[in-house]
């Protein structure tokens, strides 16, 4: 993922609890990331899990803002987000439209959308007519 700002919030140790460190400059530093917020141009690039070769798979996205939620393992998109897997894309029609993606490639949208597929043998839209000049 890449932005402008990045801000982790870290979630609080309860008294007696351990939870897995997280990796840090400061000494003494740790604990888990209860969630990560990147702001200004949010690129991101989710590659397929190892092993894993088909090129559908990789997910790509775009929006003005980002939260990773890793308990439930997702990134939310929102300020006209665009997410592209392979050679399809979903684009948002409002900048109040939220995208969720899911480790394992799901998607799921809240608000105004559309969703171009594109035959990726032919490198043309489908069931879309083109537009003539």
């Amino acid at each position: 993922m890449k932005s402008e700002r990045l801000t982790v919030f870290l979630a609080k140790k309860a008294a007696g609890a351990t939870a897995a460190p997280v990796v840090t400059g400061g000494a003494g530093m740790g604990g888990s990331i209860e969630r990560a917020v990147a702001e200004g141009g949010v690129t991101l690039e989710q590659q397929p899990r190892p092993g894993t070769a088909d090129e559908a798979l990789r997910v790509t996205g775009r929006g003005e803002k980002a939260v990773f939620d890793p308990k439930a393992n997702t990134v939310t998109l929102t300020g006209s987000p665009v997410v592209r897997r392979g050679p399809n894309e979903h684009i948002a029609l409002s900048p109040s439209t939220a995208m969720v993606i899911g480790r394992d490639g799901s998607l799921r949208t809240t608000g105004p959308s559309r969703t171009i597929l594109r035959d990726a043998g032919k490198g043309a839209d489908l069931g879309i007519p083109a537009k003539k000049s």
